[in-house]
């Protein structure tokens, strides 16, 4: 129990905030055996400060799925002075990572950009 509280207390001891969405306002569901949904809110999106501030339009959708008892989340990134976002993203340094060239679609991924 103690390790739970420790988790739900870490978003407010890191200064993130949830970012809110926008779709149905559920992400998971389990079935009980008596045919009764039991449907929760576990998937969120957080952020914190400088990155609302750099991406304040920011939306968050949750989509369906037919696979998962999670649905996914999608994450739209939108600047409005989108040159503050790109002169913040050059200051960080680029780190390749060759696992990425094995991910299906890598090639298609990097000939479109």
């Amino acid at each position: 129990m103690y390790q739970m509280e420790n988790f739900q207390k870490s978003p407010d001891d890191c200064n993130l905030s949830d970012i809110g969405f926008e779709g149905f306002p559920f992400t998971w569901s389990r079935k009980n055996g008596n045919g009764s949904v039991l449907w929760e809110s576990l998937d969120r999106v957080v952020a914190n400060t400088e990155f609302r501030h750099l991406w304040h339009q920011t939306k968050v959708h949750h989509l369906n799925s037919t696979i998962s008892d999670h649905k996914p989340i999608r994450l739209t990134l939108i600047s409005q002075n989108i040159s503050d976002a790109l002169i913040s993203a050059r200051k960080r340094r680029f780190h390749f990572e060759m696992m990425w060239m094995k991910e299906k679609g890598f090639e298609d991924v990097v000939k479109e950009a």
